[in-house]
């Protein structure tokens, strides 16, 4: 059989990425030997890679997968016995044809791998992925053969799935989100594009007027009062008379009634995932990118939950979105705390991947700073009515 052998490491998405392009290239490779230490194994990397493998339906066919060994540590010391180990495995299974990916592990392994492919120059070739997302055949000596841009699927799915991630089974495509949630934030849209600083007071009313409902009895209604009135009263009639509105204001008692927790939960911010990945969706068209916009994406990890607001895979690379309309003052540790959860919820994503921190209102200076030291890239304020200007590639 024509034989795959990757390394198993941190970074699965790689191994993928690889083993995707080889597979829709017609290279006819029907099995994949991964190579583990105590390390991975250890750490899931193993596990992760095959479940990827075998529980995904985008391939044309299964492959038979087999785990190789290095034991006692000969990953870190003895390029020897790796190379035992893997001419063992070879002698063993006579191969037909056998390509070493040499991207990852240990420099020994590699080093290992390229030597035994050296000594049989007609029957096993290696490959290396470099960080511009191409395979380089690098023993090749025709150029023209040498270098190939990668192709990578764009399913979030995969890339949560690669670091032990499980989407939790919901609706999250924009495309495909009840229409009533693009209608509420397409108004909201345009009441910011109006004037931006009274709807950005207003988004901060209806959250105080939501946060003040503490018990779990619906319809919530809310009295709204005289000096709240004045300014907003034309938008809450405006918001009920929407063709699904996710809430009603009687301008008789002057009182706001949501019926559910989920309305109260869209009007406390679920908009915002929605509006800042609605313009994420318009701004990479107007640039000719159609790209699957996932909004509120639940998942788990160790049965732990946790959300992404917005996600979306451009480039190969996973986007991550924080989208916050909490007014910051000048609470620099909250903000901090913020994008200390952004930073390491956004492990989900992988080396390479984007994170950025969308807010309604702009961020402390020190925040700002703390965030650009973690490669968090700030959205804020009025930036969010034009998004072309503020894409991260």
């Amino acid at each position: 059989m024509k034989t795959l052998f990757v390394t198993a490491t941190a970074q699965t998405l790689a191994n993928y990425h690889t083993i995707w392009h080889l597979a829709n290239h017609k290279t006819d490779i029907e099995q994949i030997v991964i190579i583990s230490t105590e390390f991975s194994r250890k750490k899931n990397f193993v596990k992760h890679l095959t479940d990827l493998l075998q529980n995904n339906q985008q391939f044309q066919h299964s492959f038979v997968i087999q785990e190789l060994f290095l034991p006692n540590g000969i990953e870190e010391n003895d390029v020897f016995a790796i190379k035992s180990c893997i001419q063992d495995w070879l002698q063993h299974n006579k191969p037909k044809s056998v390509i070493f990916n040499v991207t990852g592990g240990t420099k020994l392994i590699s080093i290992a791998q390229d030597q035994i492919a050296q000594e049989y120059p007609n029957n096993i070739e290696c490959l290396y992925q470099n960080m511009q997302g191409e395979i380089v055949w690098y023993a090749r000596n025709n150029p023209d053969l040498r270098v190939f841009k990668i192709d990578r699927p764009s399913e979030i799915e995969i890339y949560m799935n690669a670091y032990g991630y499980q989407k939790v089974a919901k609706q999250t495509n924009l495309n495909k989100l009840p229409a009533r949630q693009l209608e509420y934030a397409l108004k909201i849209l345009t009441y910011l594009q109006n004037d931006f600083d009274k709807a950005s007071r207003f988004i901060s009313f209806l959250n105080a007027c939501c946060a003040s409902h503490t018990t779990n009895d619906y319809p919530y209604t809310v009295k709204i009062e005289p000096r709240h009135l004045k300014f907003y009263q034309n938008w809450l009639i405006d918001l009920s008379q929407l063709s699904e509105p996710f809430m009603v204001y009687d301008d008789q008692t002057q009182q706001l009634t949501l019926d559910n927790e989920d309305d109260l939960t869209f009007i406390m911010g679920n908009w915002f995932e929605v509006l800042t990945g609605y313009q994420y969706l318009m701004a990479h068209l107007q640039q000719g990118m159609k790209l699957e916009i996932h909004a509120s994406v639940d998942y788990t990890f160790n049965e732990s939950p946790n959300e992404i607001d917005i996600a979306f895979v451009k480039g190969g690379y996973f986007h991550y979105v924080e989208c916050k309309t909490v007014k910051w003052k000048d609470d620099t540790t909250t903000v901090n705390r913020n994008v200390s959860h952004l930073d390491s919820t956004g492990e989900v994503a992988g080396i390479g991947s984007k994170k950025t921190l969308v807010s309604l209102y702009p961020l402390p200076h020190k925040a700002k700073i703390n965030a650009q030291n973690k490669d968090i890239y700030i959205i804020e304020g009025k930036q969010i009515l034009d998004l072309n200007q503020y894409l991260v590639d």
